[in-house]
């Protein structure tokens, strides 16, 4: 994971397709490089994005980032994640989550780190709880989608006092035992 930069635009284009921004209030228009430029500029004035390169090939494999900072109330959130459709189930979910919530823990000294995603998406919702965070609830129609749709988003955490544990589970999986 590397902070996200410029010169990434082309690699998040490659390695994205619309159908990963269904559930993702922001997507980048127009869906061209010049769209994916003016979205990692977004991004960045937004929060604390990275991108995902697989070492071997230096490919783009998707991206995450820290939003809500709050240090005084020593909470942030882990957001707009995607992984590229041939990564998806990989080992390359848990490690971006170990590495940042590790960070978010020892680093930033946060005692919570949230996570939310659109109520609609199974397989982010899923992900989530296989990390161990814990499901906390529902905002209803929080956000309008850019079709109109009201979304629901859900929100998940994990606490201080719980990630030794979730640090254990990504652990074991990264060494393929679970």
């Amino acid at each position: 994971m590397v902070p996200m930069e410029h010169e990434h635009a082309q690699g998040l284009l490659e390695a994205a397709d619309k159908e990963l921004f269904r559930y993702i209030p922001w997507t980048p228009s127009p869906w061209n490089l010049e769209g994916y430029q003016r979205f990692v500029k977004e991004r960045q004035e937004g929060g604390s994005p990275f991108v995902v390169i697989e070492k071997a090939t230096g490919k783009v494999l998707g991206m995450s980032s820290y939003l809500d900072i709050q240090p005084l109330n020593k909470v942030v959130e882990i957001g707009f994640t995607w992984i590229t459709k041939s990564h998806r189930g990989t080992k390359v979910n848990p490690e971006m989550k170990l590495l940042m919530l590790g960070y978010a823990f020892k680093e930033m000294d946060c005692n919570r780190v949230q996570l939310r995603t659109d109520e609609r998406n199974a397989h982010s919702r899923a992900a989530i709880l296989k990390l161990g965070a814990q499901y906390e609830g529902m905002f209803r129609h929080n956000v309008i989608m850019e079709d109109g749709h009201l979304r629901n988003t859900v929100y998940y955490s994990v606490l201080r006092a719980e990630w030794q544990s979730v640090q254990n589970g990504l652990l074991a999986r990264l060494a393929g035992d679970q």
